[in-house]
């Protein structure tokens, strides 16, 4: 199998479709590039490091709202609202500056802060000391922790759920402790482009080449006496099954992963080349986590609001609390991985889906002699599939439809009603279930 499996590969590599092809990939890069610049015609924000909803309550000073009996019920409250204060005015102030490492740190204590006014009821704190010390340490610039402590009534911030300020103290400890600038995903860099294009273009341009070229591997091979010449020379009809599909999927990976990566660094020559460090929010625990979240995601964009660290950057971030949404607060399920981290796991995904989606185009290549027939068909039964499964991808569902596991992106963050390793089972049971019919069929067809 393995001197088929490479003289197969050799033809489609060598075959003018692959220049097409490449050519059609570079374009469509192309594209994305421009429409990433584009996006940051619609910016919000005009400073140099976009800043927290928070920061931009620049002009009002809680000091100011601070009453006697405050002072007296909460003797370190007068200390803590200036040091508030004061590290909202620093952000402001830095926004505007190149001082990155120190805007992120700021961000960071700022979010500890607004942590120690949480209180489930008058003087019980909701966060413990241990959940937040090492970052508490890495970030207050030597300030006592248990010099910081206050209530706050109606101040806003305190209706956030806690774990999205733990969460965000976190991402800006891990930019401020790797020296990294802010990202965001409109500015032209390998970190934006990469995850622009795994987001929106490569998902759509696996399945539109998988069918362009999966759809003729085996009625074609039939009708031209390929196989009958392959049967004849000693090769196993599995052999040939199995080594078209192996070398379909190979072929689609390779056209699709490495050369994304190429016009990536590519990309960075023209804007910038963000360290493979950078954080990215994802569900955490991709590899033992069967639990997904509820995907409010979808309704709460089309409300135009949903919850995300920090204005226009790199990723998107799962609802946050009932702030945003419907449900209770769910960041805890949420953790910090670096962007190769998080670009691994999309590639892992992304290519079990190549492998689904050959496996089923490939099917159908077997059942019909015709090759449009063949075509037609399957196109028109993975678009009813995926039809009958977009139901599972928003609000409390459980999503185990491989069908719309394209997206490996959405699935990692944890908008998709899945998990990272519930829907790396379903493509591999999925997968190996159209092999083996597949396979039988084929072994039973005429030629």
């Amino acid at each position: 199998m393995l001197k088929f499996l490479k003289w197969d590969l050799k033809l489609k590599v060598r075959s003018s479709f692959t220049i097409i092809i490449i050519f059609l990939f570079l374009f469509i890069s192309f594209v994305c590039i421009h429409l990433i610049e584009e996006k940051r015609t619609y910016r919000s924000f005009t400073t140099k490091y976009a800043t927290d909803s928070f920061v931009y309550l620049n002009q009002m000073k809680w000091s100011d709202q601070l009453q006697e009996r405050d002072k007296i019920d909460f003797p370190k409250s007068e200390y803590t609202y200036k040091l508030y204060d004061d590290v909202r005015k620093n952000i402001w102030e830095l926004s505007f500056s190149d001082d990155y490492k120190e805007v992120n740190r700021l961000q960071s204590f700022l979010s500890l802060l607004t942590l120690r006014t949480r209180f489930l009821e008058r003087g019980i704190e909701e966060v413990k000391k241990e959940e937040i010390i090492s970052i508490w340490e890495n970030v207050s610039n030597d300030v006592l922790y248990d010099n910081v402590d206050f209530y706050v009534r109606e101040k806003g911030e305190s209706d956030f759920p806690k774990n999205m300020f733990l969460l965000q103290a976190r991402y800006f400890e891990t930019l401020y402790l790797n020296d990294l600038n802010m990202a965001y995903d409109d500015e032209v860099s390998n970190v934006s482009f990469l995850y622009f294009m795994y987001d929106k273009a490569i998902p759509l341009f696996i399945i539109v080449l998988g069918f362009l070229l999966v759809y003729p591997s085996i009625n074609r091979s039939i009708n031209n006496g390929q196989v009958k010449l392959l049967l004849t020379s000693g090769q196993h009809r599995r052999n040939i099954f199995i080594g078209k599909w192996i070398s379909n999927v190979t072929y689609i990976w390779i056209l699709t992963i490495p050369l994304s990566v190429i016009v990536a660094f590519l990309a960075a020559l023209k804007g910038e080349l963000v360290s493979l460090s950078y954080p990215m929010v994802i569900l955490k625990d991709p590899f033992i986590n069967f639990k997904g979240i509820p995907n409010y995601f979808d309704i709460a964009v089309d409300n135009g609001r949903y919850a995300s660290l920090y204005p226009n950057s790199i990723g998107r971030t799962a609802p946050l609390g009932e702030y945003f949404m419907y449900g209770g607060d769910i960041s805890a399920s949420l953790s910090i991985i670096s962007f190769i981290e998080f670009m691994l796991l999309a590639v892992i995904l992304l290519s079990l889906f190549i492998t689904f989606l050959v496996a089923f185009i490939q099917l159908f290549s077997v059942v019909f002699k015709s090759e449009f027939v063949s075509l037609i068909t399957s196109i028109i039964f993975f678009g009813f599939f995926y039809g009958l499964s977009l139901s599972f991808v928003q609000g409390n569902h459980v999503n185990l439809s491989p069908f719309n596991l394209f997206n490996a992106i959405r699935v990692i963050e944890g908008v998709y009603n899945t998990t990272f390793i519930v829907s790396f089972v379903t493509l591999i049971i999925c997968t190996i279930l159209l092999i083996l019919i597949g396979n039988y069929l084929f072994s039973k067809k005429e030629i």
